[in-house]
Parts: structure tokens; C-alpha cells; sequence
């Protein structure tokens, strides 16, 4: 079986001293609707939704902020990269789409390795039905036992469900674009429904223990 068409792989690039962070988020055109988007409206679009995440932070959530006091102020992002994907699952085109001023502005670093994990459901059972974000280059929002905030991962959960919100609804052309998890057994793309938002801070190369965390869920796509 092949990828669907009208696939588009966006690599989120960040850098910090020492570390690249890339974060991706896969975009589907969905069948039928005109024109086709090129790789540049794609890569401008989610670079959009991401300063506006970091640096703005409007969206549909009463706890909407920006993001940027949760980032280390040594953490800066570059660019934006939008591949265009074929069936075959290779890339045949591609943009990029930088960024102008968009930083944190934390001033103490946890670790390089560590990142918040945003859960990406899409209403289907089964791993391959679900995906993950790692946020990396994080500051200090931590309670003594070393888990979230319970404000910052209300806040931080509004902002993303927000992010792929915008995703879907930014129209600079008369077209149907949303963000989707792309199955790597299946290779079926299914919408974003949800985004989850744990309160234990996991690694960007392994998972953190036995430890139960407590998360909260907000609506994207349902």
C-alpha cells in the first residue's frame, strides 16, 4: 500500500547549544480540493502557526499564551522545511520558509535531552493510529517532585491544541489542509482529533521510567 496523496512533511528545525532540535508535522490536502499547495505554501503555513505558538499565542483556548518563557532563551528557531510527498512515501519537492525573531526567553535549561511529549490522537485504536511531538529545549517549570507545573501544562496544552488548530484553518488559498498522523506500518494519514499533554518530563532517546503522569486533553479536529 502507498501514502496517500497530497502528503507534505514539515521539519520544524531549532537549534540550541550543542543539540538541533527538528520537530515534524506531516499536512494532508485533502482529495478533491483545489489548487494543489506547493511545498512553500505548506512550509509558510506551519511557520506561521509556530511563531504565532511562540511568539503571539491567540488561538481558540481561554489559557492561549506565548510559549516563549518555556523555552530556554538559548533556544532558536531557523526555519521551516516542507517536502512534498509522493505515494512511494520519497519526497519530490521541497521549501523552506524561515524564521525572524523566533526564541525563548527562559532563563534557567533543563538538560538538552529532555522534552514535554504532546500526545497526537486521532480517534483510531492502535499505536499507528497516534503520534508524538517532543518539546525540546525547555526551561524550568517543574515542581519539587519534578513534575509540570499544573499551570504550565494547562497553558502549554491550549498552545498546541491551538498550533494544530491553526494548521487546519489558515486558508491563504481556497483549499482543505490539516495536520494528520502518517502511520509507519499502514501508511494511512489520519487527522489530528486531539492533542495530549502529560505533567513527567520525558528524554528525547528514551522513555522516562514507571512513572504514572496525569494528562490533559484538548479537541482539534473531531
Amino acid at each position: 500500500m502507498g501514502y496517500v496523496n497530497d502528503l507534505y512533511r514539515c521539519n520544524i528545525n531549532a537549534q540550541t547549544p550543542g543539540e538541533i532540535l527538528v520537530n515534524t508535522v506531516w499536512m494532508r490536502q485533502d482529495a478533491g480540493s483545489v489548487p494543489n499547495l506547493s511545498p512553500q505554501q505548506v512550509a509558510d503555513r506551519v511557520r506561521d502557526a509556530w511563531t504565532n505558538l511562540i511568539n503571539v499565542g491567540s488561538g481558540p483556548f481561554a489559557a492561549s499564551v506565548p510559549l516563549r518563557p518555556y523555552f530556554a532563551d538559548d533556544t532558536v528557531w531557523t526555519s521551516v522545511t516542507a517536502y512534498k510527498v509522493n505515494a512511494l512515501g520519497k519526497a519530490v519537492d521541497q521549501a523552506e520558509a524561515a524564521f525572524v525573531g523566533v526564541d525563548g526567553q527562559g532563563s534557567q535549561a533543563l538538560p538538552p535531552q529532555c522534552a514535554l511529549v504532546v500526545t497526537l490522537l486521532t480517534g483510531a485504536p492502535g499505536r499507528s493510529a497516534r503520534g508524538r511531538m517532543f518539546l525540546g529545549g525547555l526551561s524550568t517549570f517543574l515542581t519539587p517532585q519534578g513534575r509540570v507545573l499544573p499551570a504550565s501544562q494547562q497553558i502549554i496544552t491550549d498552545a498546541m491544541a491551538s498550533f494544530y488548530v491553526q494548521l487546519r484553518q489558515t486558508n491563504n488559498a481556497p483549499d482543505v489542509v490539516r495536520p494528520v498522523v502518517v502511520s509507519p506500518t499502514t501508511t494511512s494519514a489520519r487527522k489530528i482529533t486531539r492533542v495530549q499533554v502529560g505533567n513527567v518530563i520525558d528524554t528525547m532517546r528514551s522513555r522516562r521510567g514507571k512513572l504514572v503522569e496525569a494528562r490533559i486533553a484538548r479537541p482539534v479536529d473531531e
